[in-house]
């Protein structure tokens, strides 16, 4: 990314420390002269950004070749100087090891061994998306490489946040040290860089983390400039080339003794900045393209020449790992606790695919649900063991930090940015595929399962942890009998189909409009699927049915919620318990409930301003769609008030307010025809909660956690990945919105974009984050898109610990004609 400025700011910061002379002294007399320097190298790994996806697979397993070359080569260099390298993340090794030789691979664990290689914990540098059951499953598949190096320090660089719910499974793998190189564009460190201290999880266990430099601040150390010209040229670019030779870490006793005087000062400002020990680490990484970088020989020379000068402070070519245990005895007294959930600022990136990201999520609920199904229906899985555990691998890479090319703003449709988009989405669509593949081989392999054209019976499933309310669907251009009911074998209640409309392969009809999707005289609207709505069903739970004709009407039973009289102002009202006329939302807010709201910014370099929180230097408008139609719709299972809105960012924008009958809940189902937006533009859905008494909840990595109280005071509070959804917990009952497929939320008000740290909201609204366009690099514009986006809002019964689902996806499937027993 734009990271020379940035990263050069974060270490030359310290020198601008206002203080006296007086303070300086004392502080000196406090602070030891920093003794010792670890030198820790490794390439910084984007799958993307500088190259296409595959180049920089294939080049990281050559770095990995080239750095095994490098450390024989320096064996017999002093034991400071001897070349180190730091695999910073298992994806890679895995990799090598798919290609490697054996004589390639008994030479990786030798130097493993001997100390000269270490390999961290982490498989990539990865988001805040990761679930627990994904993620955990991931490191699995890698078991090999984890029970084989045992890994120890945790290393995620470049992205500035990492879910604190995390922790307790980092301990339970006996990973012992969390390594943070944060990248200060467009964010900031929550604590002083460089600092030790331990960080805190949800269960009070306590990892040791050093917040390290940025890995392009390692150069600045020593170099009053960066050699690296570009910005980032591709590998296949012939113009630009690593340096060599003495281009960079020039050993000769002149620059040897320029970068001494260089760097001591440096140092003196980290002492005058408080910083409390003799030993310090720092990041090293070459200087082709700073990101997928090759290893730096000259480096060895250096550190030998420097240590041989006998410059202060020695210089240690080291691994993380030895780092933090030189630190162990240096430490003691000295380090500082810090609780909380390490919020992202990049976060906000993801908002840029929305239609990608809604997909990977839905790919990643049903993810646990594929064995769980199997064990329901008592299926062998045996056979598909390698296909799920694929599709597991494709979700956890899809959340990997890299979404797009460097110049993925600037140049949107160059090969670079369509090659990065197409691998990435790739991924996430197969994912996608598998999952729904595997859940019809698992039906198809169920005892009971009958092809549909010989049965009229189908089987409904819920293959959750909690109890679900949903749709039954069937296929309507499978279904080959006269029926439109379904009857419940146990009780013999009759549940009529509604027919859903949509589009298949059939001849146009003429004079019929359909302006929102494709052309009319392509093909006709045909009913897609009959449905029925069930309630309640437990987890694990199957209920059979017959299909059958009749001619009931069922009755539409009362929703446990009611909305109220909209107007002209809040055209859906607000939304009230009906048994005792609660109001959900707040009255006096600017916002009605699911209220879709446009935020545009211009001006000269406004998306710079925006990603470097320059608020003042912003010209923010906002607005809200203008409606242009309103419909209520009285079905058999819900009731459903369907709004249509006019704005100059989408076609057009349909959202369906549903209540289904005898349930707390509300589905909002907003479906956007997005056309193209370049300049920068950030849509919002508002839900203006009335006040509550608790702070609302996210999961971090399946942990519940307080927004505002339970985040570490420093990280990003201006917007947070809450996964599925957030929920308020109060006596008698939890207050739940549901938000499957947008996890971006932020709270008390719109994001500020001024550096706004985690705060403790003043009011209970909650601002769904639908998309953005902000970012200039790594994440896409927004392209044309019909983007179907799930909210809901529910009652729960009021439980401190519930299992959090934001899906009511129940399975249905023909089977054979019922037996008794």
């Amino acid at each position: 990314m734009n990271r020379r400025e940035f990263t050069r700011n974060s270490v030359l910061s310290v020198a601008g420390l206002a203080a006296s002379k007086s303070l300086f002294s004392r502080i000196s007399q406090i602070n030891p002269e920093i003794e010792e320097i670890y030198l820790i190298h490794f390439t910084h790994c984007d799958y993307g950004f500088t190259d296409h996806p595959i180049t920089n697979i294939e080049q990281h397993v050559e770095f990995l070749k080239q750095a095994m070359q490098f450390c024989d080569e320096t064996a017999g260099y002093p034991k400071e100087s001897r070349f180190h390298w730091t695999v910073e993340g298992i994806w890679t090794l895995e990799n090598f090891w798919k290609e490697a030789s054996m004589l390639e691979k008994q030479r990786f664990d030798k130097l493993v061994a001997n100390g000269r290689m270490e390999v961290t914990a982490m498989p990539a540098n990865m988001t805040m998306l990761p679930s627990p059951y994904e993620w955990e499953n991931e490191l699995k598949r890698l078991k090999f490489f984890y029970d084989t190096y045992q890994p120890k320090v945790v290393m995620q660089n470049d992205v500035n946040g990492i879910p604190w719910g995390m922790i307790p499974s980092f301990l339970e793998h006996g990973f012992e040290y969390v390594w943070m190189g944060v990248n200060e564009y467009g964010s900031k460190a929550p604590q002083k860089v460089p600092s030790l201290w331990w960080w805190e999880g949800p269960d009070s266990g306590k990892i040791k983390t050093w917040l390290a430099y940025h890995y392009g601040s390692g150069f600045d150390f020593f170099h009053k400039e960066w050699w690296r010209r570009g910005p980032v040229p591709e590998a296949h670019n012939i113009w630009f080339n690593p340096p060599s030779g003495n281009e960079t870490f020039d050993n000769s006793p002149v620059e040897i003794d320029k970068a001494g005087r260089f760097t001591n000062r440096k140092l003196d400002a980290l002492r005058k900045g408080n910083y409390p020990y003799s030993k310090l680490a720092i990041s090293l990484t070459n200087m082709w393209r700073c990101d997928n970088d090759p290893p730096c020989r000259q480096i060895s020379e250096f550190v030998e020449s420097w240590n041989r000068l006998e410059k202060k402070p020695r210089l240690i070519f080291s691994t993380p790992s030895e780092f933090f245990k030189s630190m162990e005895t240096v430490s003691v007294g000295k380090m500082n606790t810090i609780r909380g959930d390490w919020s992202d600022w990049w976060a906000d990136g993801l908002a840029s695919m929305p239609q990608q990201i809604a997909v990977l999520q839905d790919a990643k609920r049903r993810n646990p649900e594929i064995i769980e199904s199997a064990r329901i229906l008592n299926v062998d899985t045996g056979d598909m063991k390698g296909k799920v555990e694929q599709m597991n691998h494709q979700l956890a890479f899809s959340m990997e930090h890299t979404f797009d090319a460097y110049n993925s703003v600037a140049y949107p449709y160059n090969e670079l940015c369509m090659g990065n988009q197409h691998h990435r989405y790739g991924i996430i669509y197969e994912a996608q595929e598998r999952s729904k593949n595997l859940k019809a081989a698992i039906i198809r392999n169920y005892r009971d399962f009958s092809p549909f054209s010989r049965t009229r019976f189908i089987e409904v499933m819920n293959p959750g942890k909690i109890a679900r309310s949903g749709w039954a669907s069937i296929s309507g251009n499978a279904l080959r009998f006269d029926v439109n009911a379904a009857k419940d074998l146990l009780t013999g209640e009759i549940f009529p189909f509604e027919a859903i409309k949509g589009y298949d392969w059939s001849e146009p009809f003429e004079g019929k409009n359909t302006v929102l999707e494709f052309p009319s005289n392509v093909w006709g609207e045909v009913v897609a699927e009959y449905r029925f709505f069930l309630k309640n069903l437990q987890p694990g739970e199957k209920r059979r049915f017959e299909l059958l004709k009749t001619d009931l009407k069922r009755t539409g039973e009362l929703s446990e919620l009611k909305i109220t009289q909209g107007s002209l102002k809040n055209p859906v009202g607000n939304l009230l318990i009906r048994a005792n006329d609660y109001s959900i939302f707040d009255d006096n807010s600017n916002w009605f409930p699911g209220q879709i709201i446009i935020e545009k910014t211009s001006g000269f370099k406004s998306r710079s301003n925006i990603e470097n929180r320059k608020r003042d230097l912003l010209n923010f408008t906002y607005s809200t769609p203008e409606l242009v139609k309103s419909e209520l719709f009285e079905g058999q299972y819900s009731t459903r008030k369907v709004l249509t809105f006019k704005t100059g960012i989408a076609k057009a924008i349909v959202q369906e307010f549903e209540l289904p009958g005898g349930l707390s809940r509300l589905n909002i189902t907003t479906t956007i025809w997005l056309n193209e937006q370049t300049d920068p533009v950030a849509v919002y859905m508002a839900f203006p909660f009335v006040r509550q008494q608790e702070l609302p909840r996210y999961l971090s990595y399946g942990y519940p956690t307080r927004v505002g109280k339970d985040q570490m005071p420093g990280s990003c509070g201006e917007y947070t990945v809450v996964q599925q959804g957030i929920w308020f917990e109060a006596e008698q009952f939890n207050l739940v919105l549901n938000t499957p497929d947008n996890p971006l939320a932020s709270f008390e008000k719109l994001s500020t974009r001024r550096m706004q740290e985690v705060f403790t909201p003043a009011n209970s609204h909650v601002f769904s984050m639908l998309c953005n366009n902000y970012w200039v690099t790594n994440f896409p514009i927004l392209r044309p898109a019909k983007l179907v986006l799930r909210h809901s809002v529910e009652i729960r019964e009021a439980k401190t610990n519930q299992v959090f689902e934001s899906t009511n996806e129940l399975w249905a499937y023909p089977v054979k004609e019922h037996r008794n027993g």
